[in-house]
């Protein structure tokens, strides 16, 4: 990922922690913890269907949707 140079206070990745992730057949999946706004995000590359999305998930499914991420992803928006 590029890091800003001129100021890395304002570099999000700065902040982001990697609390897991997982890797099967083209399928990367990544939670994160954003340790200034205390938020979770769930990032997920697909190879396969040459995908990208991130959810913003509330934090008691927080690891529901780390393992099942589609579920909560429905043809480019998210399932209710």
């Amino acid at each position: 990922m590029k890091r800003n140079a001129e100021n890395p206070w304002t570099d999000p990745d700065r902040w982001r922690r990697e609390l897991a992730h997982r890797s099967s057949g083209g399928l990367d999946v990544t939670l994160f913890w954003d340790s200034q706004t205390d938020e979770l995000l769930v990032c997920v590359s697909d190879e396969r269907r040459g995908t990208y999305f991130e959810i913003h998930p509330e934090r008691d499914s927080a690891l529901d949707v780390f393992y099942h991420p589609y579920v909560y992803y429905a043809g480019g928006r998210l399932a209710a």
